[in-house]
């Protein structure tokens, strides 16, 4: 099994205080290689051909639901990744646990796009790609994080909505908050982009001191009659 364990790369757009609601967007460069990304397609390629041709009797809902080597081993990867960099990022009073909803491919040939959309089931989405050549249309995000003035913690009536842009490159994960709404620009290239994209949703260790149940409002209930 090929190894992916070189440092993250975070590219980090928000300050270090309440950075959560400021359209943090991460990428990451993973150092796997040409030949993973290959065995990746062939392992997708069959669970699409099983599908197509009636083989496979019960398809499953998502990519990770087929235990097939590589995409266990991006999916331990994905994993490690954004749970490692988003704790930092999450609320501190309560810990958290991530888990995986959905795995699926985005295969967009030449001339093909994605329209703006966002995950609302999920706290995290991310992307890997597994095959993007220059041109093959970036992914752009709304920035809504400009629409706060963060000095005075209020909303500023004089902001202009922004974007971010990631540049696809094969090898490379990227992953945000769901709440971003985005989309994917035409794909210029002369080859398909392929991507494999996962959705991920935190819940609360309900056993933690200051998880957020009804006793963390206590105190605010009974200041009804206190």
């Amino acid at each position: 099994m090929e190894s992916s364990k070189k440092p993250i790369k975070g590219v980090y757009s928000a300050r270090v205080n309440d950075t959560w609601w400021e359209s943090p967007v991460w990428e990451t460069e993973t150092d796997f290689t040409e030949q993973f990304n290959q065995n990746l397609i062939e392992e997708i390629y069959s669970i699409g051909q099983g599908i197509a041709s009636g083989r496979d009797t019960d398809p499953h809902d998502s990519l990770w639901d087929y235990q097939l080597p590589h995409l266990e081993q991006l999916k331990q990867v994905i994993y490690n990744i954004v749970t490692t960099t988003v704790a930092d990022y999450m609320p501190q009073e309560y810990r958290t646990t991530f888990d995986f909803i959905l795995s699926w491919v985005n295969v967009k040939a030449p001339g093909e796009r994605i329209e703006t959309h966002g995950h609302p089931d999920s706290t995290i989405a991310a992307t890997y790609y597994i095959q993007a050549d220059d041109g093959c249309g970036n992914l752009t995000l709304l920035d809504t994080g400009r629409e706060l003035n963060w000095d005075r913690e209020i909303l500023s009536s004089k902001s202009t909505l922004g974007i971010k842009q990631v540049v696809p490159k094969a090898g490379k994960l990227v992953f945000f908050p769901s709440y971003m709404l985005h989309r994917i620009e035409e794909n210029q290239s002369n080859r398909m982009r392929i991507s494999l994209s996962t959705d991920m949703r935190h819940s609360v260790v309900r056993t933690d001191p200051g998880a957020p149940v009804l006793r963390s409002w206590t105190n605010q209930m009974i200041k009804i009659r206190d």
